[in-house]
């Protein structure tokens, strides 16, 4: 139903978001996994019915482990109360891991959000969804 594209490098929308149905961290993990250093030319990922939240494996399995969508896209950390919890969203192992090592050295929580790589410079940086027909 008309295709749409995500400018990742300046977050300009045209036409529908295909990133949308995927929820508010998906740019986030799009630009993050940009920003690896072998990342792939071409990366693929599955519908996600907007219903159920439930995305479309590419093979004989329930989810898309490491994919967009899903109850994957909205994981947690259990941990004791004491410890201080980081301001914003922890996106990443790289993020994750960051908290752990403020939590073993007794540092107070940092912000979360500055702990995201940017996207290469060369990238073209966009994502597009499905054209017409």
């Amino acid at each position: 139903p008309g295709g749409g594209e995500h400018e990742l490098a300046t977050g300009r929308i045209t036409g529908p978001d295909p990133l949308g149905p995927f929820g508010d961290g998906a740019a986030a993990a799009v630009l993050r996994t940009d920003g690896f250093p072998h990342t792939a030319d071409l990366m693929v990922n599955s519908a996600c019915d907007p219903l159920t939240g439930a995305v479309h494996a590419f093979e004989e399995q329930a989810g898309s482990h490491g994919g967009l969508g899903g109850p994957q896209s909205r994981p947690f950390l259990l941990h004791p109360a004491e410890l201080p919890v980081p301001g914003g969203a922890v996106t990443g192992a790289e993020s994750l891991h960051a908290v752990f090592r403020d939590w073993l050295a007794g540092r107070p929580a940092r912000p979360a959000g500055g702990l995201v790589p940017r996207a290469r410079e060369e990238a073209a940086g966009s994502v597009a969804g499905p054209g017409p027909g």
